[in-house]
Order: C-alpha cells, then structure tokens, then sequence
C-alpha cells in the first residue's frame, strides 16, 4: 500500500469534530483515502519508518473535508455577483456601491 502520514498541531476529525492535539492523518496515496487518524505519537509508532511524512506545523488538517460547494451560474469573473446585476440576471440586492 502507497501510503504517507500527515502530522499537524491540529487534526479535528469525525462528525463528533473530535480535536486531537498533535495529530496525524495517514492516506492511502493510491485511493486518496484516509486510513488512520490519531496522535502523532501513536500513528508515527505504527507506521514503517520508510513511509513518507508530511509535517505541517502551525496547521489545523481536517480530513475527509470536501467542498462541493459550487456556482455553476457563475463564470470566473472576480465579481460575479456584481456582473449578474450589471447584466440584469440578479434581483438580489447589489451591496456593492
């Protein structure tokens, strides 16, 4: 199995939004799935040393986390909002001036 460990000062995981202090993340590199999460202490013990690490400190890792928040409506317009009433598209009020 492909696979590398992820260490953060931060890991919330689970829909209990479990905060593990100095936690760790592995993935399964070949699927993208998520395999362990834990302390850093504990998951770098179990894991083969040849496994590669990821240290991000300073970070907070939120695994599984996917936005799949999307507005196909708009283009890439860095004012997307603001072209849809210049354009007359929106009846939203404009809170730009």
């Amino acid at each position: 199995m492909n696979t590398f460990l992820i260490t953060a000062d931060r890991v919330i995981a689970g829909p209990a939004d479990r905060v593990t202090a100095d936690g760790a993340v592995l993935v399964d590199e070949s699927t993208g799935a998520v395999s362990a999460v834990g302390p850093a202490a504990e998951l770098d013990a179990t894991v083969d040393p040849q496994v590669p690490r990821l240290r991000c400190p300073g970070a907070t890792v939120l695994p599984g986390m996917t936005d799949c928040h999307v507005h196909l409506a708009f283009d890439s317009d860095p004012d997307p909002i603001g072209t849809a009433h210049r354009s007359g598209h929106s009846d939203t009020p404009h809170a730009h001036p």
